[in-house]
């Protein structure tokens, strides 16, 4: 063979070595681009209003969504590695299913195909714009390559509010309207130049963005060569007179650089600047924005407030722009009277934002001048106290916020929707009751169907606050209720009074109903409900109420366990959920009843239901052979209480129990806990309990089975005081013996394994004192206050009463497991199927929570029982496999 074609299979051999190599880089860069993808869709737990649903949620929400310009790069690169070898493989000619070929087919690798998962390319832009060599200016036409140049403005790598874009586009006029505004915006984040800085999990819309770093010098390079904006040698953005946007900045080195010296410092310690005036700089003065970047004490006595000034200057940004980090003083220097008299001369302004800026305690009536202003952002300026009554004859305003400032009082052109008639052109508009906020009484709502453009509402009522059926501006698109009074939703609107809403956000108040089998909200696409502890909905009365909803977030409603959302709270339409089961919440697997199905049926039950632990009261060993390999944790108890005298007295005894009952089983059933003694009555009988655990412990250390813990089943009885919780204390006659199991318990690290049935309680009571609603969890507020305590439930206050009498026992890190729960569905008193149902719904959805005393410390709970007993009619199934309450285990 010639030394050439002898190099050209060699040449073969290690191109088809190449191309085996690629595919596993290929895949793994993939695994890259998913890790991170799962940043970009992560939302912060806060996800809800915390009990505050108060100003500004959404921005302290987005502080916990920014993603660090640490990830922007490694995103970048990984998108630039993938590419790189995107492109050898193309060189390579791979084809579609993996392999390689030379034109004439004589290359040949097979492979099989791999599913490829979503990258952060294809979440960040489209196919089109995914090759790093596409993000160019090149192409954009003037009005997207001004708009992109605002961004130059802006400190290297910072996240920028997507609304401040837009309202600086609108202001200087390069769009026509918020909605061209947002095209744009769409645009440049479609062609890759911006990236988001966050996404919400329930919201596919960016609300941040950053530059792309990639092209971060071409966005500085074109600002330069357009004369949109001047930088100093970093490429931070500089304040030249020969530019018509000024931009102030604490930064020694770019004053200098353009000119800058000080003048002076006045005795406040305040600096003060002035501008060297240039040759032949015809245009000095005539700024169309002022835009303050990090300057603490703003003056402005460089600029020349001539006549030209008032006319062309547009956009006046003199407060904070971030709401991201941690806010920086911002204080008008020289006294704001006569900065605020000189501002507002400005007849052309059309956007101004004094957004955290202190010590400003009132806006002059000469606001009225400000014919043309379309955004008013007073935010977060505590000291202002009042406002000018001229500020209602502003008829093209459209966003105006006064969150977070101390207001005595709103002018009368301001304080009812009727007033604020006068200014049409509103777009988002937020309504309050009480004090210091827009005051809308349930009369006043009336009036909300007149504002045409209205698109965003928001409404918060106080405490007092009550609701009436009203109708929604026909443009509304997004509706968030906070606080609500109400207990239906249809008692405030229905789907013809509200059908342009597609966002529907309540959050907090007595709501208890949003689904109805009559009616159907179309038009709903994105549904957040959160800290409704009061909701009650199953989620296919859900789905069929709200037919074509896209995404759901559950935040903090306790009754909506049903609802198939993710770790984070949300559902979207399309995507399945891969939720584990319910961990902490089992079922007693009673068998006193004769005609039960086979154990094999019944473990299969349990698997089917997705319940994932069993209480087994005896050591049934066609139960324990059923369970192996399933993973279904296990309390298996030691069989009746007349055994513990023996494995108290014989080691043997309990020795030969764990040989028979645990380790012929072990590993292939997980038992978690062995109950030695159920309900031992309190005294004498007391004495078996502590030497047989101790026995049973000793067998299952030496037979390696240590990590079983060794615990004992008390009830409610063992307590001698348990009302109010805070005083429980066990019995007299249990002490000598309690008081020893404890310090067992806490020396192994094992619970106390109590049965808690708040239907006995309230029987025994006869329902003289204890309300049924205090044991169903169905009470609407506290029953029982118990010093820093408040008991909304039955079940609550007998577990923590249990927990008082452990801590005076020395027994304050003994955790307890609910080892009995249940509701009679008949045959006794209060017991019906709607009961039971009720009761244990809601008891799988609360004890994720904890109690009061141990507030977020999940409560692990078993049902009783699985079955009716001949005696009991507790069971969640009949004996032939149905179920009776539909109950959602995971």
């Amino acid at each position: 063979m010639s030394s050439s074609k002898v190099l050209i299979v060699e040449i073969e051999r290690v191109l088809g070595k190449v191309t085996t190599t690629l595919l596993p880089i290929d895949e793994l860069v993939d695994e890259i681009h998913t890790d991170l993808a799962h940043l970009v869709r992560r939302k912060d737990a806060d996800g809800g209003c915390n009990g505050n649903c108060g100003n500004g949620e959404e921005e302290k929400e987005d502080e916990e969504h920014m993603l660090p310009s640490k990830y922007i790069e490694v995103s970048l690169s990984s998108l630039q590695l993938k590419n790189d070898v995107k492109q050898l493989r193309r060189v390579l000619d791979v084809n579609p299913d993996g392999g390689h070929r030379r034109h004439q087919g004589r290359w040949r690798h097979g492979t099989s195909s791999v599913a490829r998962r979503p990258s952060l390319d294809q979440l960040w832009c489209p196919p089109e714009y995914s090759d790093m060599t596409a993000l160019s200016l090149e192409s954009l036409d003037e009005k997207l390559r001004m708009c992109i140049g605002c961004l130059g403005a802006f400190p290297d790598g910072e996240a920028v509010k997507k609304r401040l874009l837009l309202h600086w586009w609108i202001g200087e006029g390069l769009v026509e309207s918020i909605d061209a505004a947002k095209s744009c915006f769409q645009e440049l984040l479609s062609r890759g130049l911006l990236l988001p800085a966050h996404c919400r999990e329930y919201c596919r819309q960016v609300h941040y963005c950053r530059v792309n770093p990639s092209i971060r010098q071409q966005v500085v390079d074109a600002a330069r060569s357009d004369g949109f904006l001047e930088f100093d040698d970093e490429g931070s953005s500089n304040p030249m007179l020969s530019t018509r946007r000024l931009c102030l900045r604490d930064n020694e080195r770019c004053r200098e650089a353009v000119g800058v010296r000080r003048s002076g410092t006045d005795t406040s310690g305040r600096r003060r600047w002035r501008w060297r005036r240039r040759r032949n700089d015809d245009d000095n003065g005539k700024f169309v924005t002022i835009y303050n970047i990090n300057q603490q004490y703003v003056g402005l006595e460089s600029i020349n407030w001539s006549a030209t000034t008032v006319r062309s200057l547009e956009i006046l940004q003199i407060g904070r722009w971030r709401t991201t980090v941690e806010p920086h003083h911002v204080e008008l220097a020289g006294g704001d009277d006569i900065l605020l008299r000189r501002v507002f001369m400005c007849k052309n302004l059309k956007y101004l934002s004094l957004r955290g800026v202190s010590f400003v305690e009132a806006l002059p009536e000469s606001i009225s001048n400000l014919c043309q202003l379309v955004v008013l952002d007073l935010r977060a300026c505590y000291n202002l106290e009042t406002l000018p009554s001229s500020i209602g004859s502003l008829q093209r305003l459209e966003y105006l916020d006064v969150s977070e400032c101390l207001l005595d009082d709103m002018p009368e052109e301001l304080r009812g929707l009727s007033n604020l008639e006068n200014m049409p052109r509103l777009r988002k508009l937020k309504l309050c009751t009480g004090r210091h906020s827009t005051v809308a009484g349930d009369d006043e709502l009336r009036h909300l169907v007149q504002f045409n453009n209205l698109r965003s509402l928001a409404i918060v009522w106080g405490i007092n606050g009550v609701a009436s059926m009203i109708s929604l501006p026909t443009s509304l698109e997004k509706l968030d209720l906070q606080r609500t009074p109400m207990e239906d939703l249809l008692q405030f609107i229905k789907p013809s009074t509200s059908s342009s809403v597609k966002k529907l956000y309540i959050r907090g108040g007595r709501l208890r109903t949003v689904a109805s089998d009559a009616v159907r909200w179309t038009n709903i696409e994105i549904l957040r409900v959160g800290y409704l502890k009061n909701l009650l909905c199953e989620w296919c009365d859900l789905e069929s109420s709200f037919p074509n909803v896209m995404v759901v977030e559950n935040w903090e409603c306790d009754k909506l366990s049903s609802w198939p959302c993710n770790h984070h709270g949300v559902w979207k339409k399309g995507e399945t959920v891969a939720r584990p089961a319910t961990s902490f919440v089992g079922v007693c697997y009673g068998m006193r009843r004769t005609d039960l199905p086979a154990p094999m049926e019944v473990v299969e039950l349990y698997r089917s239901n997705n319940i994932r632990l069993m209480r087994l009261y005896h050591p049934d060993h066609e139960v324990l052979s059923a369970l192996g390999g399933t993973g279904i944790g296990i309390i298996l108890g030691v069989g009746d209480n007349s055994i513990l005298e023996s494995l108290a007295y014989e080691q043997t005894a309990a020795t030969n129990w764990v040989r028979t009952n645990v380790q012929a089983y072990s590993p292939g059933v997980q038992i978690r806990y062995i109950a030695v003694g159920n309900e031992v009555k309190t005294g004498v009988d007391m004495r078996f309990i502590l030497p047989a655990m101790m026995n049973i412990e000793r067998a299952l250390a030496s037979a390696g089975l240590g990590k079983i813990k060794v615990s004992t089943v008390v009830t409610q009885t063992i307590l001698a005081k348990s009302y109010p919780p805070s005083i429980g204390v066990f019995h007299q006659d249990a002490q000598p013996y309690i008081t020893s199991i404890v310090k067992f318990l806490v020396a192994t690290d094992a619970p106390l394994l109590a049965n808690v049935h708040p239907y006995y309680a309230y029987q025994y009571d006869g329902g003289n004192n204890i309300a049924i609603s205090y044991a169903l969890f169905t009470s609407p507020d506290t029953v029982v206050k118990d010093g820093s305590y408040c008991y909304q439930n039955l079940f609550d206050a007998m577990v923590d009463a249990l927990y008082a009498a452990l801590e005076r026992a020395d027994g304050n890190n003994v955790r307890i497991v609910v080892a009995e729960s249940g509701w009679p569905r008949g045959g006794m008193m209060a017991g019906t199927a709607e009961n039971a149902r009720t009761y244990y719904r809601n008891l799988i959805s609360h004890v994720g929570n904890g109690t009061p005393r141990r507030l977020g410390v999940k409560l692990e709970t078993y049902l009783y029982s699985m079955f009716n007993e001949d005696s009991k009619q507790f069971g969640l199934f009949c004996q032939d496999k149905t179920d009776l309450h539909s109950i959602a285990f995971s």
